[in-house]
Protein backbone atom coordinates (compact mmCIF):
# COMPACT_ATOMS: atom_id res chain seq x y z
CA UNK A 1 0.00 0.00 0.00
CA UNK A 2 1.24 3.61 -0.97
CA UNK A 3 1.11 5.97 1.98
CA UNK A 4 2.59 9.65 2.56
CA UNK A 5 3.65 9.29 6.14
CA UNK A 6 4.66 13.03 5.80
CA UNK A 7 0.74 13.89 5.33
CA UNK A 8 -0.60 10.22 7.53
CA UNK A 9 -2.64 9.80 4.20
CA UNK A 10 -2.58 7.08 1.23
CA UNK A 11 -0.90 8.67 -1.61
CA UNK A 12 -2.50 8.92 -5.11
CA UNK A 13 -2.90 5.30 -6.66
CA UNK A 14 -2.98 4.70 -10.79
CA UNK A 15 -6.62 2.52 -11.55
CA UNK A 16 -8.57 1.98 -14.60
CA UNK A 17 -12.05 1.29 -14.07
CA UNK A 18 -14.43 0.50 -17.42
CA UNK A 19 -15.99 -1.50 -19.51
CA UNK A 20 -15.20 -3.38 -23.03
CA UNK A 21 -16.70 -5.84 -25.84
CA UNK A 22 -15.59 -8.29 -23.81
CA UNK A 23 -17.81 -7.53 -20.67
CA UNK A 24 -20.75 -5.36 -21.71
CA UNK A 25 -23.09 -5.81 -24.86
CA UNK A 26 -23.54 -2.74 -27.49
CA UNK A 27 -26.53 -1.99 -25.46
CA UNK A 28 -25.06 -0.80 -22.11
CA UNK A 29 -21.73 0.61 -24.28
CA UNK A 30 -23.81 3.12 -26.13
CA UNK A 31 -25.72 4.21 -22.88
CA UNK A 32 -22.30 5.55 -21.53
CA UNK A 33 -20.23 5.89 -24.89
CA UNK A 34 -19.05 9.91 -25.00
CA UNK A 35 -19.29 11.88 -28.09
CA UNK A 36 -15.41 13.87 -29.02
CA UNK A 37 -16.06 16.87 -28.37
CA UNK A 38 -18.10 16.18 -24.96
CA UNK A 39 -14.77 14.33 -23.54
CA UNK A 40 -13.33 17.36 -21.52
CA UNK A 41 -17.18 18.04 -20.06
CA UNK A 42 -17.56 14.74 -18.78
CA UNK A 43 -13.62 14.30 -17.82
CA UNK A 44 -14.34 17.64 -15.58
CA UNK A 45 -17.55 15.86 -13.93
CA UNK A 46 -15.36 13.06 -13.62
CA UNK A 47 -12.62 14.80 -11.34
CA UNK A 48 -14.83 17.20 -9.78
CA UNK A 49 -17.52 14.93 -8.37
CA UNK A 50 -15.87 11.30 -8.00
CA UNK A 51 -12.79 13.09 -6.02
CA UNK A 52 -10.22 11.62 -8.95
CA UNK A 53 -6.86 13.60 -9.01
CA UNK A 54 -6.11 13.19 -12.73
CA UNK A 55 -8.32 11.44 -15.26
CA UNK A 56 -8.21 10.63 -18.91
CA UNK A 57 -11.24 9.13 -20.43
CA UNK A 58 -11.41 6.94 -23.09
CA UNK A 59 -14.78 6.43 -25.07
CA UNK A 60 -14.63 4.77 -28.12
CA UNK A 61 -17.45 1.86 -29.82
CA UNK A 62 -15.65 -1.08 -28.11
CA UNK A 63 -14.66 0.52 -24.95
CA UNK A 64 -15.70 3.36 -22.10
CA UNK A 65 -12.73 3.08 -19.94
CA UNK A 66 -11.78 5.71 -17.07
CA UNK A 67 -8.17 5.88 -15.78
CA UNK A 68 -6.91 8.32 -13.19
CA UNK A 69 -5.12 8.49 -9.79
CA UNK A 70 -7.34 8.49 -6.36
CA UNK A 71 -5.94 7.84 -2.55
CA UNK A 72 -8.69 5.02 -3.03
CA UNK A 73 -11.20 3.81 -5.52
CA UNK A 74 -13.10 0.93 -3.99
CA UNK A 75 -16.59 1.81 -3.41
CA UNK A 76 -16.10 5.03 -6.14
CA UNK A 77 -16.83 2.90 -8.93
CA UNK A 78 -20.22 3.42 -8.92
CA UNK A 79 -20.22 7.08 -8.39
CA UNK A 80 -17.85 7.77 -11.48
CA UNK A 81 -20.16 5.71 -13.69
CA UNK A 82 -23.09 7.88 -13.03
CA UNK A 83 -21.18 10.85 -14.23
CA UNK A 84 -21.22 9.25 -17.63
CA UNK A 85 -24.72 7.62 -17.71
CA UNK A 86 -27.83 10.22 -18.44
CA UNK A 87 -29.80 7.80 -16.37
CA UNK A 88 -30.13 5.11 -13.94
CA UNK A 89 -28.84 1.95 -15.51
CA UNK A 90 -27.28 -1.31 -13.81
CA UNK A 91 -23.39 -1.49 -15.07
CA UNK A 92 -21.98 -3.04 -12.19
CA UNK A 93 -21.48 -6.27 -13.29
CA UNK A 94 -20.08 -5.37 -16.32
CA UNK A 95 -17.12 -3.15 -15.34
CA UNK A 96 -13.72 -4.15 -14.48
CA UNK A 97 -11.21 -2.31 -12.01
CA UNK A 98 -7.49 -2.20 -12.35
CA UNK A 99 -4.76 -1.18 -9.86
CA UNK A 100 -1.30 -0.13 -10.30
CA UNK A 101 0.80 -2.33 -12.36
CA UNK A 102 -2.08 -4.35 -13.77
CA UNK A 103 -3.83 -0.77 -15.15
CA UNK A 104 -0.38 0.04 -16.60
CA UNK A 105 -0.34 -3.34 -18.42
CA UNK A 106 -3.87 -3.21 -19.28
CA UNK A 107 -3.35 0.48 -21.42
CA UNK A 108 -0.71 -0.81 -22.62
CA UNK A 109 -2.00 -3.41 -24.23
CA UNK A 110 -5.20 -1.14 -25.32
CA UNK A 111 -2.98 1.36 -26.69
CA UNK A 112 -1.03 -1.62 -29.25
CA UNK A 113 -4.02 -3.00 -30.24
CA UNK A 114 -3.45 -6.12 -28.23
CA UNK A 115 -7.27 -5.78 -26.41
CA UNK A 116 -8.90 -4.27 -29.79
CA UNK A 117 -11.43 -6.92 -31.23
CA UNK A 118 -10.07 -7.38 -33.96
CA UNK A 119 -5.99 -7.83 -32.92
CA UNK A 120 -3.74 -4.83 -33.94
CA UNK A 121 -6.60 -2.74 -35.17
CA UNK A 122 -4.46 0.89 -35.66
CA UNK A 123 -7.45 3.38 -34.54
CA UNK A 124 -7.34 2.51 -31.26
CA UNK A 125 -3.74 4.42 -30.80
CA UNK A 126 -4.91 7.47 -32.37
CA UNK A 127 -7.71 7.16 -29.79
CA UNK A 128 -5.78 6.81 -27.19
CA UNK A 129 -3.86 10.07 -28.05
CA UNK A 130 -6.57 11.72 -28.45
CA UNK A 131 -8.01 11.08 -25.48
CA UNK A 132 -4.97 11.74 -23.36
CA UNK A 133 -4.49 14.91 -25.88
CA UNK A 134 -7.76 16.16 -24.81
CA UNK A 135 -7.27 15.71 -20.93
CA UNK A 136 -4.11 17.36 -21.26
CA UNK A 137 -5.03 20.31 -22.68
CA UNK A 138 -8.53 20.50 -20.36
CA UNK A 139 -5.84 20.57 -17.20
CA UNK A 140 -7.32 17.11 -16.03
CA UNK A 141 -3.88 15.16 -16.39
CA UNK A 142 -0.98 14.91 -13.91
CA UNK A 143 2.90 14.05 -12.82
CA UNK A 144 1.19 9.95 -13.02
CA UNK A 145 -1.21 10.31 -16.01
CA UNK A 146 1.21 12.04 -18.40
CA UNK A 147 3.78 9.64 -17.96
CA UNK A 148 1.86 6.60 -18.12
CA UNK A 149 0.14 8.04 -21.12
CA UNK A 150 3.12 8.93 -23.00
CA UNK A 151 5.00 5.79 -22.42
CA UNK A 152 1.85 3.41 -23.28
CA UNK A 153 1.80 5.17 -26.89
CA UNK A 154 5.48 4.88 -27.22
CA UNK A 155 5.24 1.45 -26.31
CA UNK A 156 2.08 1.21 -29.02
CA UNK A 157 4.28 2.55 -31.42
CA UNK A 158 7.28 0.15 -30.86
CA UNK A 159 5.15 -2.54 -31.12
CA UNK A 160 3.49 -1.43 -34.50
CA UNK A 161 7.20 -0.68 -36.05
CA UNK A 162 9.13 -4.03 -35.28
CA UNK A 163 6.38 -6.43 -35.13
CA UNK A 164 4.32 -7.49 -37.63
CA UNK A 165 0.78 -7.20 -35.34
CA UNK A 166 -0.65 -4.87 -37.95
CA UNK A 167 -0.53 -6.57 -40.86
CA UNK A 168 -3.50 -8.04 -43.10
CA UNK A 169 -7.03 -7.03 -41.38
CA UNK A 170 -6.77 -4.01 -38.80
CA UNK A 171 -10.23 -3.10 -38.36
CA UNK A 172 -13.47 -4.71 -38.00
CA UNK A 173 -14.74 -3.11 -41.38
CA UNK A 174 -11.57 -4.93 -43.36
CA UNK A 175 -12.52 -8.12 -41.57
CA UNK A 176 -16.07 -7.98 -43.03
CA UNK A 177 -15.40 -7.09 -46.58
CA UNK A 178 -12.15 -9.99 -46.22
CA UNK A 179 -14.59 -12.28 -45.42
CA UNK A 180 -17.36 -11.60 -48.03
CA UNK A 181 -14.40 -11.90 -50.36
CA UNK A 182 -13.62 -15.58 -49.20
CA UNK A 183 -17.18 -16.20 -49.69
CA UNK A 184 -17.55 -15.29 -52.90
CA UNK A 185 -14.26 -16.87 -53.97
CA UNK A 186 -12.01 -12.87 -53.70
CA UNK A 187 -14.74 -12.15 -56.45
CA UNK A 188 -16.77 -9.06 -55.62
CA UNK A 189 -16.84 -8.19 -59.70
CA UNK A 190 -20.47 -7.41 -60.96
CA UNK A 191 -21.70 -7.98 -56.97
CA UNK A 192 -24.19 -5.46 -55.32
CA UNK A 193 -23.01 -4.67 -51.75
CA UNK A 194 -25.14 -2.42 -48.77
CA UNK A 195 -23.16 -1.25 -46.02
CA UNK A 196 -25.45 -0.34 -43.31
CA UNK A 197 -24.84 2.61 -41.21
CA UNK A 198 -22.17 6.29 -42.00
CA UNK A 199 -20.27 5.92 -38.67
CA UNK A 200 -16.64 4.35 -38.04
CA UNK A 201 -17.30 0.96 -39.10
CA UNK A 202 -18.95 2.16 -42.28
CA UNK A 203 -16.85 4.48 -42.97
CA UNK A 204 -14.07 1.49 -42.56
CA UNK A 205 -16.10 -0.81 -45.13
CA UNK A 206 -16.49 2.12 -47.27
CA UNK A 207 -12.55 2.22 -47.51
CA UNK A 208 -11.51 -1.25 -48.25
CA UNK A 209 -14.50 -1.50 -50.72
CA UNK A 210 -12.89 1.37 -52.47
CA UNK A 211 -9.82 -0.86 -54.10
CA UNK A 212 -8.63 -1.15 -57.88
CA UNK A 213 -10.37 -3.49 -59.94
CA UNK A 214 -13.89 -3.39 -61.61
CA UNK A 215 -16.73 -3.65 -58.92
CA UNK A 216 -20.28 -3.67 -58.54
CA UNK A 217 -22.49 -0.71 -57.16
CA UNK A 218 -22.20 0.18 -53.76
CA UNK A 219 -25.03 1.14 -51.40
CA UNK A 220 -24.22 3.18 -48.16
CA UNK A 221 -27.28 3.36 -45.75
CA UNK A 222 -27.11 5.49 -42.74
CA UNK A 223 -28.57 7.98 -40.90
CA UNK A 224 -26.35 10.18 -41.01
CA UNK A 225 -24.05 11.30 -44.12
CA UNK A 226 -20.64 10.21 -44.61
CA UNK A 227 -18.50 11.51 -47.35
CA UNK A 228 -17.45 9.06 -50.14
CA UNK A 229 -13.34 9.12 -50.96
CA UNK A 230 -12.53 11.60 -53.72
CA UNK A 231 -10.95 8.52 -55.72
CA UNK A 232 -13.38 6.23 -55.52
CA UNK A 233 -13.57 3.44 -58.08
CA UNK A 234 -16.98 1.98 -57.12
CA UNK A 235 -20.68 3.64 -58.33
CA UNK A 236 -22.26 4.46 -55.04
CA UNK A 237 -25.97 5.04 -53.92
CA UNK A 238 -26.56 7.10 -51.15
CA UNK A 239 -29.89 6.45 -48.89
CA UNK A 240 -30.41 8.92 -46.11
CA UNK A 241 -32.48 7.12 -43.74
CA UNK A 242 -32.45 10.33 -41.37
CA UNK A 243 -35.92 10.46 -41.32
CA UNK A 244 -36.29 7.01 -39.29
CA UNK A 245 -36.75 7.79 -35.77
CA UNK A 246 -33.43 7.20 -33.76
CA UNK A 247 -32.78 4.91 -31.58
CA UNK A 248 -30.31 2.56 -29.80
CA UNK A 249 -27.84 0.28 -32.27
CA UNK A 250 -29.98 -2.60 -32.11
CA UNK A 251 -33.19 -0.39 -33.36
CA UNK A 252 -31.43 1.61 -35.58
CA UNK A 253 -29.49 -1.36 -37.49
CA UNK A 254 -33.29 -2.77 -37.64
CA UNK A 255 -34.94 -0.06 -39.27
CA UNK A 256 -32.48 0.08 -41.38
CA UNK A 257 -33.01 -3.72 -42.67
CA UNK A 258 -36.86 -2.85 -42.47
CA UNK A 259 -36.19 -0.34 -44.76
CA UNK A 260 -33.57 -1.89 -47.48
CA UNK A 261 -36.73 -4.75 -47.42
CA UNK A 262 -38.63 -2.51 -48.72
CA UNK A 263 -36.50 -1.15 -51.52
CA UNK A 264 -35.02 -2.04 -54.70
CA UNK A 265 -31.82 -3.56 -53.42
CA UNK A 266 -30.42 -7.60 -54.35
CA UNK A 267 -27.15 -8.08 -53.14
CA UNK A 268 -24.72 -8.75 -50.16
CA UNK A 269 -25.41 -6.58 -47.00
CA UNK A 270 -22.78 -5.82 -44.37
Amino acid sequence: MNRDYRHGRQSPKIFVAGLSYKTAPVEVREKLAVRPSLLPCYGCKLKLNAGLEEVVLLSTCNRVEIYGTASWIQGKVHRIFQQLASRDIVVTPYIYVKEGAEAVQHLFSVASGLDSMVIGETEITGQVKNAYAVAQQAGLTGPITNRLFQTALQIGKKIRTHTAIGRGATSVGSVAVELAEKIFDRNLSNKTVMILGAGKMGEACVRQANVPGERGQVWLVGMTFVQIPDDARNPFVIVHAGTLPRGNNTTTRFLLLKFVNNSSFNGIVF
